[in-house]
């Protein structure tokens, strides 16, 4: 099985939207009971209860938040993102994909899918560019600029 990482990264209207993504992410804030959660919600906290936790989240600005995730397959991160439909106020979420095969994309979620935006080998000087930012967090807002998708 081939080393799987991913970077998340979710931008929102509202702060409040923004904790409300962080409170189900981190593993030490997220609920145990659907009852301790709006209706609404209760979906979104039964789906975390066994999802994968990152190994780091980072709250950017009041609007984005990166999570990080290792041993990870694209699956699991839509799934992931399905269920954070319910949290009203999410303009964006983007996914930075690796694996140990050399294998990185990056996708934008919508209608209720992933979406490539960019592939390596898709254009070698973008690829140039991309191994010269590290393929991070950085890389991502730069393609979403480049490539004008939904931030």
């Amino acid at each position: 099985m081939s080393e799987t990482n991913a970077i998340l990264r979710f931008k929102t209207s509202t702060e409040k939207a923004t904790d409300r993504i962080l409170f189900y992410l981190d593993e030490d804030t997220r609920p145990d009971f659907a009852d301790e959660v709006p209706a609404n919600e209760s979906a979104l906290c039964e789906a975390m209860e066994f999802a994968d936790t990152p190994i780091q989240i980072e709250k950017t600005s009041e609007t984005i938040i990166y999570a990080w995730f290792e041993f990870i397959e694209l699956d699991e991160i839509e799934k992931m993102l399905l269920v954070f439909d319910c949290i009203e106020g999410i303009l964006g979420r983007h996914v930075y994909f690796a694996d140990d095969e050399e294998y990185r994309a990056y996708f934008e979620y919508r209608n209720n899918m992933l979406k490539p935006i960019y592939t390596i080998e898709d254009d070698t000087k973008i690829d140039q560019k991309l191994w010269e930012m590290d393929w991070n967090e950085k890389s991502l807002e730069w393609v979403i600029d480049r490539y004008e998708v939904a931030s």
